[in-house]
């Protein structure tokens, strides 16, 4: 999409440029967010500060995939916004991640999955607690705009009936399990 983060630094700066650029922001995410994560929500005590460091170090340097963004490295920074939203802590900078994620995301590898999950809290929430939490359902609201709106053409290809999709244009070639074999050893030794 024209609205993805990757998209738009890969039109400003030359591929390898925005390549490091992207990888710096994911990682520096990755970090940040599982830190905060950590430190927030599961390490209360300060007897352990370099557990959450260390986990938080290790998490950053996962190779993670980068067309997709933040769609996995932003998770646990997602996942702590949503939690002080949940326990109505939320400031404008945990809307503003918020805003921002599904931009610097892609809604089929991660979207679809953080949306049904962060709803199921949601439900189980308000089933448990008995009480409508207005900031929860106002991320979940707000996220899921913000992937109707940067992931538009996806969501409409599927309500056009006329839309071919280029998937449906391959010709697949059939080929027997022996030579399938071949070619995968093939493959895995001169390539």
């Amino acid at each position: 999409s024209g609205f993805n983060v990757v998209t738009i630094l890969l039109m400003i700066f030359h591929p390898f440029v925005a390549y490091a650029i992207n990888k710096f922001v994911m990682a520096f995410t990755a970090f940040f967010g599982m830190y905060l994560l950590l430190k927030r929500f599961f390490f209360k005590k300060e007897e352990y500060p370099w557990i959450a460091i260390g986990a938080a170090l290790c998490f950053s340097l996962l190779p993670f995939y980068s067309p997709s963004g933040l769609s996995i490295a932003g998770l646990p920074l997602l996942l702590y916004c949503f939690l002080k939203l949940k326990r109505q802590e939320g400031k404008l900078m945990h809307f503003a991640f918020i805003i921002l994620f599904p931009f610097y995301s892609i809604l089929s590898h991660a979207g679809l999955f953080i949306l049904f999950c962060l709803g199921f809290i949601f439900l189980f929430a308000l089933i448990k607690e008995k009480k409508f939490n207005l900031y929860f359902f106002a991320g979940l609201l707000i996220l899921g705009c913000g992937y109707f709106i940067s992931h538009f053409h996806l969501i409409f290809s599927f309500l056009n009936p006329d839309f071919i999709s280029y998937r449906e244009e391959i010709k697949v070639i059939p080929l027997s399990t022996k030579l399938c074999w071949q070619q995968s050893i093939e493959n895995f030794i001169h390539d």
